[in-house]
């Protein structure tokens, strides 16, 4: 270190070299050197500064606990020192892998996952985060005794995942009671055998994996026992995806669960008919989000599990509805917040509100139409709330041209549509006039859609063998671009001028994204000729990581 350098750092107080041996070190994170396990370096960037002088090492080793207050997961040989420069703050304790990236580890260290363990479960009392997961398939009960009736007062998170599971030998598991005393514990994540006895109502998150069995295949006497006893709940997830559920138990019709302060709720099941029967003994009136999903649906059950929605779809806020199908005739619906969510993959605060997914055809079971199912979700929200709908690029001309009579005959709920989100270039159909009959007169669907959003009209990579390249691009641009016009023109001619256009989408390069210029240019003059008054442009150059 140079003179100056060193008098600069020598007029800073200890908060501020605080901050920066902080930042320095998560640069340089902990690393066990391959085939060789007793050699370790331990948070390498603040070993290394703590030898600079005398008083960062007494800032580093001494006076700093909170850096050395979280159990790393892959420090075989400093597990005990690392705690003890803790001193007597609380604890983050982690034995979960990423055996992705810490996979040189447990290659050559075979007996680490096991260490870990022994001094997470033995600190499990200083711990004010808890996660364990055990590396190894064998059984393992550590947990249990570390968590089973002690009393831990600093614990505020748990993420406890069991391993060697038996199922021949239930015996081992089915009697088994873990009773957990954390008078402070805000979120748990269990995914566990046995059954389950949180002693305070202190729960803010929960999630019951659909490893917990026994919790979930008797909800009487599991689930809903435990909702009972968390009145402040604000956010549930579990599964039904994998079990048998029993909802015929007599006692279990007097049981009705009310948690005034739940918001969000995630249930990914496999019939239809467990989501209901949850829902009739869990009422939830202040929710607010709500995501479900159903492997298998059938016609009789579908109506009442979009009625599930209505509660949510009738909340302040909602104005798009968004479709999407993937493969083998699996479709998401999702109800939004707000007409300014540009991105509607991204589940934030305000991301997708209410969120079904389902399955159609699924072994010759007979269900609905997508587009019946479609238009129950539209006419969920209040009259006037959807202001925009979204088909994704997954919704192809075949489905637009089934939709086209059902969107004549539901032009009152319509009427309010002002946005249309277009993610297929091709699809234009809604934007012209439609004749449903022999006898019928051309008649718009959308009268009052003066926003459009459609994917950019970049050059295609695909291009006839003997033709330039870059001619045969800059004229398939255009020609897309005046297609587009064509159509905007239609409708302005007609009186119902699209005034906004947003375009989205990726291009796959930067070097793609300036060959579109000239392209853009030309048409940006096309559909301003056509009335647009506006254009946003939403579009991105895709980010490619070569380090993948």
């Amino acid at each position: 270190m140079s003179l100056l350098a060193h008098s600069v750092f020598d007029l800073a107080g200890d908060d501020i070299l605080y901050e920066i041996f902080y930042t320095v070190a998560a640069l340089d994170p902990p690393r066990v050197h391959r085939f060789r396990p007793d050699c370790v370096r331990i948070h390498l960037g603040w070993l290394t500064l703590s030898h600079v002088c005398r008083r960062w090492r007494t800032i580093l080793v001494h006076d700093m606990p909170r850096l050395w207050a979280e159990l790393p997961c892959n420090i075989p040989s400093a597990l005990t020192t690392i705690t003890e420069r803790a001193r007597n703050l609380p604890l983050a304790l982690r034995t979960r892998v990423k055996f992705d990236i810490e996979k040189d580890v447990f290659m050559t260290c075979l007996n680490f996952s096991e260490r870990i363990r022994k001094v997470a479960n033995a600190l499990v009392h200083r711990a004010y985060l808890f996660e364990y997961e055990p590396f190894s398939i064998k059984p393992d009960l550590g947990w249990y005794y570390a968590l089973n009736q002690k009393h831990l007062p600093l614990l505020q998170g748990l993420r406890i995942t069991e391993a060697g599971i038996n199922s021949n030998r239930p015996e081992d598991y089915a009697g088994r009671a873990l009773e957990i005393d954390a008078p402070n514990l805000r979120s748990a994540v269990i995914s566990i055998r046995g059954s389950v006895n949180l002693l305070h109502a202190s729960l803010v998150t929960l999630d019951v994996d659909s490893g917990c069995v026994e919790l979930l295949r008797k909800p009487l006497d599991g689930l809903l026992r435990i909702l009972a006893k968390q009145p402040n709940l604000e956010s549930l997830t579990t599964s039904f995806q994998a079990l048998d559920i029993d909802w015929t138990n007599r006692d279990i019709s007097r049981v009705s669960v009310r948690l005034d302060h739940l918001k969000d709720i995630r249930i990914p099941s496999r019939t239809i008919a467990d989501l209901l029967s949850f829902f009739r003994h869990v009422e939830c009136p202040s929710v607010r989000r709500m995501r479900l999903s159903v492997r298998h649906s059938q016609s009789e059950d579908w109506l009442a599990c979009v009625r599930l929605f209505e509660r949510v779809a009738l909340a302040d806020g909602i104005s798009t509805l968004n479709l999407h199908r993937s493969e083998q005739e699996h479709y998401f619906y999702a109800l939004h917040h707000s007409p300014d969510d540009w991105d509607m993959s991204i589940d934030t605060v305000r991301g997708p509100l209410a969120v079904f997914e389902t399955d159609f055809n699924v072994r010759g079971i007979p269900s609905p139409s997508f587009t019946d199912f479609y238009l129950a979700f539209f006419t969920l929200a209040r009259p006037g709330a959807i202001r925009r709908i979204v088909f994704d690029h997954t919704i192809t001309a075949d489905h637009y041209y089934e939709m086209r009579p059902y969107f004549h005959s539901h032009s009152q709920d319509l009427s309010a549509v002002t946005s249309l989100w277009l993610n297929r270039r091709d699809n234009h159909d809604l934007l012209l006039p439609q004749k449903m009959g022999e006898d019928d007169e051309d008649d718009y669907v959308l009268h009052h859609v003066t926003e459009l959003a459609v994917p950019h009209m970049y050059p295609s990579m695909v291009y006839e063998p003997g033709n330039d390249l870059e001619a045969w691009q800059l004229s398939d641009g255009q020609a897309r671009w005046a297609k587009l016009a064509e159509v905007l023109k239609k409708r302005a001619d007609s009186g119902h001028p699209i005034r906004r256009l947003v375009l989205i989408g990726k291009w796959d390069s930067v070097e793609r994204k300036l060959a579109s210029h000239e392209v853009d240019s030309y048409g940006l003059i096309l559909v301003g000729e056509a009335g647009v008054h506006e254009v946003i442009d939403r579009r991105t150059v895709r980010r490619i990581d070569y380090y993948e």
